[in-house]
């Protein structure tokens, strides 16, 4: 299967800002590839990280743009995209994985990850750890009540400081060499609805009308 490819000159940053992509970026855009023989997906390799504070996101960009084309059949493909087997090592994840690119996207391909540590929590812990602190300097306790809270106000401290130190170190470099996802292209057929008068004209099953989520056993434990 041939796809058409495209490498951005220009890519657009979350500030509005159009920036060349030659002067501006580390790499220049680098084409999807098969890690090993056999690989079912291409590796995508990122050029550029911006991080979305608004929205609590990591943003790579790619500086490629596709023309996913049809199938054999005149069918129009579709490129899906999937997080990469590392990325379990992390609490990182890809919020709409598996992601697709459609048929008609013309734009820059860009992969959303984000922490499964909300930082806006981690913040508002922190902000109340600095409140009982306060609070503490101000209240005559005993000497021994002083420095136990005084031991767990630090260990708490400390924690959140790690935390927050992993939620902004991004999951992957733009140097050339880390891939941040993986995607593989497949028809995605035309479906057409052929609307029947009763149920009993969608033939019948082994499950039936057996409810979501009891039909093939081995349920999720509470």
């Amino acid at each position: 299967m041939e796809v058409k490819v495209f490498k951005l000159k220009e890519i657009k940053l979350l500030s509005g800002d159009v920036v060349d992509v030659e002067q501006y970026c580390n790499v220049q855009p680098i084409l999807p590839a098969y890690g090993k023989e056999g690989d079912a997906c291409m590796d995508v390799y990122p050029i550029h990280y911006e991080y979305d504070r608004d929205k609590d996101r990591h943003i790579y960009h790619t500086g490629l743009a596709f023309n996913i084309g049809d199938d054999a059949n005149g069918e129009p493909n579709e490129m899906s995209l999937r997080p990469r087997s590392n990325l379990t090592k992390s609490d990182f994840y890809m919020p709409n994985a598996p992601g697709t690119l459609d048929w008609g996207y013309r734009g820059e391909l860009l992969i959303i990850f984000k922490n499964r540590t909300s930082r806006d929590l981690v913040h508002a812990v922190s902000t109340l750890i600095e409140i009982v602190d306060k609070l503490r300097e101000h209240m005559h306790l005993p000497d021994s009540m002083v420095g136990n809270a005084r031991l767990k106000l630090n260990n708490v401290r400390a924690t959140t400081t790690n935390i927050l130190g992993k939620l902004s170190t991004p999951p992957y470099n733009c140097d050339g060499k880390d891939r941040c996802c993986q995607l593989i292209i497949n028809s995605a057929q035309r479906i057409t609805w052929k609307e029947v008068k009763s149920i009993e004209e969608l033939g019948e099953s082994e499950r039936g009308n057996k409810g979501f989520g009891e039909g093939t056993g081995g349920a999720a434990k509470a």
